[in-house]
């Protein structure tokens, strides 16, 4: 994957004054430098490709002021700049999101402007992939992850979901996105505090070290970063039906998506914020998704396309957290209280 972005231009240019450490330097050298090269580069979207050159111009001048005057110094600090890069190699080489799960690191502009540190794409023959975008934190202020997590609910409420300006996917995907551009999707915030961030920096510099990436294998903050992110996207879900069902008043009968996936959602067990929604509970939603499409009626809305889509993203998660048991060990970051709050994010809010 990581050739297909090579373009031959500069990619350290697009940094300004930014400067990300992890604090580590065979992290930094083995893990930040290379994903920092991978960027995608507002530069390439530019020449009609999908937008012109003066607003690329235009958005690259907005990443230059924030850069030079919001952002001075080192903008996230070691912690944030662990858990960013530590995040994406865990998905991307070690199948933490399991081995459909693709990483786009998305451009400076998406990062600073539209809140998205990279975005998961995961991969489906004959279909479109299902993409997540991600915002990775150490943060543990409850006010500050409350903004985060409301952002999405925030977009919801409105019929929109996170955008992606500057997107492309992976060579192996070209073709199953119509052209380069603005996606929008889902965004999921992920994390832990920085004490954890930094162990996982040490344990993927030592297994650099030792032999490589395949000495590494699976790591327990996998399962707390599926668990936040299925929970979230579980309450997005149910804020999207909510959303959905105001647009329909008693002279207008409601679509089905309201009756099934609102059916669907009421019939989750009481403990599914603790233990994650059931294997079971995902088999009948692969089976409303895929064999039930013409009785949903969807109608054209944004609105209805947004439970569709959300439904996806927390299939394809949640697929993956039951399979490699995440939740098992709940009590393993009860003093993380990024963990604790992502994982509850009503609560965060």
């Amino acid at each position: 994957m990581r050739d297909y972005y090579r373009r031959g231009d500069d990619p350290e240019r697009q940094f300004f004054r930014h400067r990300e450490t992890s604090g580590n330097e065979t992290f930094d050298k083995e893990i930040v430098s290379p994903w920092r090269k991978l960027r995608l580069r507002e530069a390439s979207f530019g020449n009609g490709k999908p937008y012109s050159n003066e607003e690329v111009e235009a958005d690259l001048a907005y990443v230059r002021e924030k850069e030079e005057h919001q952002f001075t110094g080192e903008r996230e600090g070691e912690a944030a700049t662990q858990m960013h890069y530590g995040t994406m190699e865990g998905i991307a080489s070690y199948d933490w999101f399991g081995p459909d799960a693709e990483v786009v690191p998305t451009s400076r502009y998406d990062d600073i402007r539209n809140g998205v540190d990279f975005a998961v794409v995961f991969t489906e023959e004959d279909a479109e992939p299902v993409i997540l975008a991600v915002d990775a934190t150490t943060t543990e202020d409850t006010v500050t992850l409350g903004g985060k997590t409301e952002r999405a609910r925030a977009d919801i409420a409105f019929g929109k979901l996170a955008t992606i300006k500057y997107f492309n996917t992976p060579g192996k995907l070209d073709g199953q996105i119509p052209k380069p551009g603005e996606v929008s999707v889902p965004r999921v915030v992920i994390g832990a505090n920085a004490e954890n961030a930094n162990e996982l920096t040490k344990t993927f510099a030592s297994a650099l070290e030792k032999g490589g990436k395949r000495a590494l294998g699976e790591h327990r903050i996998q399962h707390a970063l599926l668990m936040e992110a299925e929970g979230q996207l579980h309450e997005q879900l149910a804020d999207a039906i909510a959303a959905l069902s105001k647009r329909f008043d008693v002279r207008h009968e409601p679509p089905k998506i309201l009756e099934v996936f609102g059916a669907w959602e009421r019939e989750l067990p009481e403990d599914v914020e603790t233990t994650g929604i059931p294997e079971t509970a995902y088999e009948k939603l692969q089976h409303l998704l895929e064999n039930d499409a013409e009785r949903l009626s969807l109608v054209s809305e944004s609105w209805a396309k947004n439970v569709q889509v959300l439904a996806k993203a927390l299939m394809k998660v949640g697929a993956v957290r039951n399979e490699k048991g995440a939740g098992e060990n709940p009590d393993t970051f009860t003093k993380d209280q990024t963990i604790q709050a992502l994982k509850h994010s009503r609560r965060a809010a």
